[in-house]
């Protein structure tokens, strides 16, 4: 209609177009006059023919989505022309002044064209939804903390698609005209707002750029301030301002994090870039009338920002997840071989305590021995005393069995005192007091109570491979233990020796849980993303190596008890209960 269309001065602070048409048939004929837009501010459609002048539409802000004409998501007109001229006069209000994309077509193309607007929405709005899916997959399996600002990015902007294609006030609240005019300006709010809270999270923008952080709090501030503003005329001039300063900061951004070369950097850069480009700068254009490309409707272009944008942020999300797991396996191989090398060489230490005892032990039996014969001689010197011509034989004889009757008592006194320590007497209470001690720091960052009970029992053990079991099971405990939650160490008497408690207020396991936890590489169902899965595994292997045994009770919903069991025979200094 570009042909046909006639720019005349504004009246009543609305736009005047003007369409001259003409049907040079011999009968009349039906055709449609598609708008291009999904609402208006305010829509005055008259007709003037050979039979006189004539309102076809006459709509303001208290109009409902049932009084249009034709009920489309896109605002279309049916227009029955007669032979002859006709001139169509249009007074209306868009949207941040936009201006209308007039086409004439006859009724099967309008429905072929509805027919492809409905299946280019379904298409948009499923993938997204395919894309949100599958990060949420990959987010239980692990990774950063940028979810839930990317679910509420899609869900915000599968909620401004809709709206700007029409179908919110077609489907969703076609009884609401106030609303659905304030809400192209709440969803935009929430799109930027949502796609700040993502930069935030996803390139810990906090920690790394102090500055663009303050400047992105500052701008959520700013977006929240602007809601009570959201039904006044100046809202979409604030929007346009809020929405270019926005763009601005976020390709800043994304280059700081392309330059530092951060994980995913590239992809949201490219994510962000589509939404400057399409969803800012082409739409706007098109809302201004100058549309770079006539023969597209330019409410498809935020539809294709915004589902670029989603794709590439997914992707990032997926690759960051994806380094994450390499980054734990490399952790998981790492600690196995720390456990590993710390069972090798308590193992190698106890043999080496053993060999040298043995060596001694028999060292010493040796000298023993030898000492036998030696008074067996001295008692037949002692005989040989009685004649005087052996006189000084003999005490040259006892001079010498002397000597070596010396030797040999210093022999098994340098072996007595040379013999290895029997092992590591450790005091359990120094021991949970250290270990209470060391995790204090975790404990307070995550809002725990961490504590332990005193007791006075000592006993042999090897303090390196206990601090290390109960290192892990008190780093379990306070990562899955919830805020204001509490840790418990203690000891308890049972029948046949003693065991070391772990008690916490955690999520509980259920009994199928409580062995398949035990093997290497498995995390229960509330598995936090830094665990690698291997904590219990370590336990109970230096358990096993140790002669201790783990004991583990637990309730959903109540906690947990993580026990090591140690034998009598390790224990001293036990006091038997009155």
């Amino acid at each position: 209609l570009a042909g046909c269309l006639q720019e005349l001065p504004a009246t009543g602070g609305l736009r005047h177009e003007r369409v001259w048409l003409l049907n040079d048939q011999d009968q009349a004929q039906s055709v449609v006059l598609h708008l291009g837009v999904p609402d208006a501010l305010a829509l005055r459609v008259s007709r003037q023919d050979a039979s006189g002048r004539e309102t076809l539409v006459d709509q303001d802000l208290t109009a409902r989505f049932a009084d249009r004409p034709l009920l489309q998501p896109q605002w279309q007109l049916p227009l029955t022309l007669t032979p002859g001229p006709h001139r169509i006069d249009l007074d209306y209000s868009l949207h941040v002044n936009g201006r209308l994309q007039l086409q004439l077509m006859d009724p099967a193309t309008a429905q072929r064209q509805n027919t492809l607007e409905h299946l280019m929405h379904g298409m948009v709005l499923g993938i997204m939804l395919t894309l949100l899916t599958v990060v949420f997959v990959y987010r239980f399996v692990g990774g950063p903390r940028a979810y839930l600002a990317y679910a509420a990015l899609v869900f915000s902007e599968m909620l401004l698609v809709s709206q700007t294609s029409g179908y919110g006030f077609a489907y969703l609240w076609p009884e609401s005209p106030g609303w659905n005019q304030a809400a192209p300006s709440v969803f935009a709010l929430l799109c930027l707002a949502s796609h700040a809270l993502f930069a935030m999270h996803f390139l810990r923008v906090r920690e790394r750029y102090p500055r663009l952080y303050i400047a992105h709090l500052g701008g959520l501030i700013l977006m929240a301030c602007t809601l009570p503003w959201i039904n006044r005329p100046q809202i979409e001039a604030m929007l346009m301002a809020w929405a270019s300063a926005y763009g601005v900061l976020a390709l800043i951004t994304a280059t700081l994090a392309l330059r530092d070369r951060l994980p995913g950097a590239r992809l949201y850069l490219l994510g962000s870039a589509c939404l400057v480009l399409f969803g800012f700068a082409l739409f706007l254009l098109g809302i201004l009338g100058l549309n770079p490309l006539p023969g597209v409707n330019f409410f498809h272009y935020p539809k294709f920002g915004l589902l670029l944008e989603c794709s590439f942020f997914s992707v990032a999300l997926v690759n960051q997840v994806l380094q994450a797991q390499r980054h734990q396996a490399e952790a998981r191989v790492r600690r196995m071989a720390e456990a590993d090398e710390l069972l090798r060489a308590e193992t190698e230490r106890r043999s080496a305590l053993q060999h040298a005892q043995r060596q001694g032990l028999q060292l010493a039996s040796a000298s023993h021995d030898i000492s036998q014969p030696l008074g067996a001689l001295r008692l037949a010197i002692g005989a040989l005393k009685s004649q005087p011509e052996a006189d000084g034989i003999a005490q040259h004889l006892h001079r010498s069995l002397d000597y070596a009757e010396s030797l040999l008592r210093g022999i098994i006194e340098e072996t007595r005192d040379s013999l290895p320590e029997p092992p590591e007497r450790i005091e359990l209470g120094s021991l949970l007091a250290t270990l209470v001690r060391d995790h204090r720091q975790q404990a307070q960052a995550r809002d725990l109570d961490l504590r332990y009970v005193d007791n006075r029992i000592d006993i042999d053990a090897s303090a390196t491979v206990l601090r290390r079991i109960l290192g892990n099971l008190i780093s379990n405990a306070l990562r899955y233990t919830p805020a204001k939650g509490r840790v418990l160490l203690g000891v308890r008497r049972r029948p046949g020796g003693i065991e070391i408690q772990v008690l916490d207020t955690g999520p509980g396991l259920l009994p199928a849980d409580v062995q398949a936890l035990q093997a290497p590489f498995r995390q229960g169902r509330h598995g936090a993303a830094e665990g690698h899965g291997l904590g219990l595994f370590i336990v109970r292997s230096l358990c096993d190596r140790s002669g201790y045994e783990l004991r583990v009770r637990s309730r959903l919903r109540q906690g947990s008890c993580f026990g090591i069991f140690v034998p009598e025979g390790a224990m001293q200094g036990l006091p038997h209960p009155p």
